[in-house]
């Protein structure tokens, strides 16, 4: 396989260096091919989608088919103004010359991208590596079987393999890739496989992307309708709780949790049993949303058996009282129900707590120490926002974070005092849907970002050029100690800078 690999990027490399992908004719028309063939297979998108991840239709156009149209429009805007040399000032100290700033691609890119938005996050960074003038070796995820193949068909069809290869395969096939030398990587997965992609990047000084995940807190300081909560149970609930900027655990104010509460069953059953009695008793209402075809499924049987272990790990410390809503599953169909676990108070739980006591015990559970991914929503309660603030920064910098409250002042304390990725106020997750937003994470949920202009950022370099006059101006060269027009080169040096 190494050697098939290194042939790849081999040709890949000398297509790169013949020029062909840089021209914005060729770039143009690269994505309106990429569009248009995307438009033709858009059943088979969505039918590939439907069966590796269960997303209804709808779904399925909303969060991974649509938002590579919307990629594909704002590249073809961002990408005239990458073709043109930038100028920049230049200094007194370098009279009669000009300084320009030219974009350029980095080579030969490799995208590895997740399971659980298979096709969105896998042409979202390759319409901007492709944009940029970059060649592109995909690895999609074995995970997602069905999006994989028509992936590979859509870019066959678009692309030379000298320009754009797919690779599919399993962990040995990501393996094999790190392995070979490529001029950036753009990795989309968990922080565990993350720190092994920086680790062989590292060994051969390749620049990388990480879009990882992390424990999102949700805060609801106050609210003013029920629409709160719903929006708050769409984030969560979508592609069943398996996205990176899905709410992770909910902080509610004390004296608003019973009646907030109420409202998030009350939103969990009007979107997803729409047409169940409501005299029905919890446990049948859960299982009315598991048949329900418009809810998702996790990926595989090895991810729902983590998740079940996750959910049954925290039910054995915390009693099954402390399930408020769902704890049902299905593992034939894959399916969990969305699941409501009450947690208490928030200090108790802090994860560095290591008093030898019941809390510490508590605190020992996996649902506060990993990313959850999955339809589970642990609530904690709290008694004002430093300890909210306290709580959040126990963990590892979150990808996102959602507060909702209308007080601008403690909007404002929220984000300046806590660092996480980016974020909503009085929403969820819609951010990263906005290409004018840089979207990316900061420390253990990654590092760069991408997403419309920010795309060019990320898959091309400024090139600085200075060119020079015929002037020669002697202040640089020695001897030092020789004066001109009576003054010392030093003083000259002061004038010109100012010092």
């Amino acid at each position: 396989m190494q050697n098939n690999l290194t042939q790849l990027l081999q040709e890949q490399r000398l297509y790169y260096t013949s020029g062909q992908t840089r021209s914005i004719q060729v770039k143009l028309k690269a994505l309106t091919c990429l569009q248009d063939s995307i438009k033709q297979y858009e059943n088979e998108i969505v039918d590939a989608l439907y069966k590796d991840l269960n997303k209804c239709k709808e779904e399925a156009y909303l969060s991974e088919v649509f938002q590579i149209y919307e990629e594909i429009k704002s590249a073809k805007e961002w990408i005239k103004q990458l073709d043109k040399v930038k100028s920049v000032k230049t200094p007194l100290s370098h009279f009669g010359g000009k300084s320009e700033i030219y974009y350029e691609p980095y080579g030969v890119v490799l995208i590895v991208s997740p399971w659980n938005y298979p096709f969105n996050l896998s042409l979202s960074p390759l319409i901007g590596a492709i944009a940029c003038g970059n060649c592109v070796v995909l690895k999609p995820s074995e995970y997602a079987p069905n999006c994989a193949k028509i992936l590979e068909k859509i870019l066959q069809e678009v692309f030379s393999i000298n320009h754009v290869a797919v690779i599919q395969g399993d962990s040995a096939v990501g393996e094999a890739l790190l392995q070979q030398k490529f001029d950036y990587i753009f990795f989309t997965g968990s922080v565990n496989v993350g720190r092994i992609v920086m680790q062989e990047a590292a060994k051969m000084l390749t620049p990388v992307t990480l879009e990882l995940g992390g424990k999102n807190p949700c805060i609801v300081e106050d609210y003013k309708d029920s629409s709160i909560a719903k929006r708050i149970v769409w984030g969560k609930l979508l592609n069943v709780g398996q996205t990176c900027t899905a709410p992770d655990y909910l902080l509610i104010r004390k004296d608003l949790k019973d009646e907030f509460v109420s409202k998030l069953i009350e939103s969990i059953i009007s979107l997803y049993a729409p047409n169940v009695e409501s005299k029905k008793n919890m446990h049948d209402i859960a299982l009315s949303i598991i048949s329900n075809k418009e809810y998702g499924k996790i990926i595989s049987p090895r991810h729902f058996k983590r998740i079940i272990s996750l959910f049954e790990d925290a039910k054995n410390k915390l009693g099954s009282d402390s399930i408020i809503f769902g704890g049902v599953n299905n593992e034939e169909l894959l399916k969990i129900s969305p699941t409501l676990i009450e947690m208490g108070d928030i200090l108790p739980y802090t994860p560095n707590n290591t008093a030898d006591s019941k809390d510490a015990n508590l605190c020992s559970m996996r649902i506060l120490h990993e990313e959850i991914f999955a339809p589970i929503l642990p609530i904690f309660t709290y008694n004002n926002l430093d300890e909210c603030k306290e709580f959040i920064r126990s963990f590892q910098k979150p990808l996102s974070l959602y507060l909702f409250s209308d007080d601008k002042q403690k909007q404002r304390d929220i984000i300046e005092s806590i660092s996480f990725g980016g974020g909503c106020i009085n929403d969820c997750i819609i951010h990263l849907a906005n290409n004018n937003l840089p979207f990316g994470g900061v420390g253990n949920s990654g590092m760069g970002n991408y997403h419309g202009k920010y795309s060019a950022k990320t898959f091309s370099r400024e090139k600085a050029i200075y060119k020079a006059p015929n002037i020669d101006l002697p202040l640089r060269y020695p001897p030092f100690n020789k004066k001109i027009f009576g003054l010392s080169k030093i003083s000259i040096s002061r004038k010109i800078f100012g010092v």
